[in-house]
């Protein structure tokens, strides 16, 4: 009887330990599943109906300093990037700033080949991917001069600068530009009082104010990006209503606030004969008053309904964030 007893003992622990060795499996690959997938997860608010964009890595300068290259990390120059075509409505942002633009595309055409046969971040990113963002920092100086105060010893006025130039470039998946801006910065900061200690410290200062500025050059960007590739665009015009190419499938509602512009035109540079987009001017801003799956109906808030016709160009309003 202690043998019997002996034998299902040992199957019992045998069969306990195969069912924790499967759910072990099991869970290793949910999370290598997780991981990835994670990195082309898109923010809440993206929408199935828009084009897939992919954000690259930031491309860094070689001579940033380790105080400059901290500033930059707290930026975070690819989080404001996102956060600004996102608002946009015009984009779903897909996350992979661990591989170069170049690397991204060419992992793209492996995954629309017939030999990928990897159902993870390949296909459930690249296959949908349209657009590839790279953004590089091309300059990017911190100044602190100090110059010391009258009648204090040891007490300085300390004033900061920063310059940044940034490069922005969108490729298309067969790796032909399609957009391309480069945007350049410069602010002097209110001086404040400083003593020797803290002149060979050299803290940061004024980081609120300096991310600030960052995320102005970075929305500038990206309403140029969504003014050529991708715009919300009039469709009609009936009556006192603007009908837009958006609606619902894009994450609109009735709380979208938007600004309408004139159409932008096209002209010939006069001695290099490249073609230059004029933007159009400002209308004024408009409201949802209707909403379907793929339009929506606007009526203007301010402006003159006049000066909107077919093809004039909307842009949504960002929404504070307290």
């Amino acid at each position: 009887m202690y043998v019997v007893f002996r034998k299902t003992a040992s199957l019992f622990h045998a069969v306990v330990n195969q069912a924790v060795s499967y759910f072990v499996y099991a869970f290793a690959a949910v999370m290598l599943l997780l991981v990835a997938v994670l990195p082309f997860v898109s923010a809440a608010n993206a929408s199935d109906n828009t084009p897939r964009l992919v954000i690259s890595k930031l491309e860094l300068p070689a001579n940033l300093s380790a105080r400059e290259r901290s500033v930059v990390k707290q930026i975070d120059f690819m989080q404001l990037m996102r956060e600004a075509l996102l608002d946009s409505r015009t984009f779903t942002v897909l996350a992979r700033e661990d591989k170069t633009v170049q690397a991204i595309i060419h992992e793209k055409s492996v995954a629309d080949s017939t030999l990928a046969l990897d159902a993870s971040n390949t296909t459930l990113g690249l296959k949908v991917a349209e657009y590839f963002l790279q953004m590089s920092l091309v300059r990017f100086d911190m100044h602190s001069h100090y110059e010391p105060m009258e009648l204090l010893t040891d007490k300085y006025d300390r004033r900061d600068s920063v310059k940044a130039e940034l490069l922005v470039l969108i490729y298309d998946a067969a790796g032909q530009i399609k957009f391309e801006e480069r945007v350049k910065h410069s602010q002097n900061y209110d001086p404040v009082e400083a003593d020797k200690e803290s002149m060979q410290r050299n803290d940061i200062r004024h980081l609120s104010a300096i991310r600030k500025d960052a995320a102005g050059l970075v929305v500038a960007v990206a309403s140029a990006i969504t003014a050529r590739i991708n715009p919300i665009v009039v469709l009609d015009v009936q009556n006192d209503t603007l009908i837009i190419d958006r609606g619902k499938n894009n994450g609109f509602d009735e709380k979208t606030r938007l600004k309408v512009y004139a159409k932008s035109k096209q002209v010939e540079h006069p001695i290099t004969g490249d073609m230059r987009v004029i933007p159009g001017a400002y209308i004024g801003e408009a409201k949802i008053h209707a909403l379907h799956e793929d339009v929506a109906e606007l009526s203007l808030i301010d402006g003159a309904l006049t000066d909107v016709e077919p093809g004039a160009i909307v842009r949504v309003i960002k929404e504070s964030k307290l």
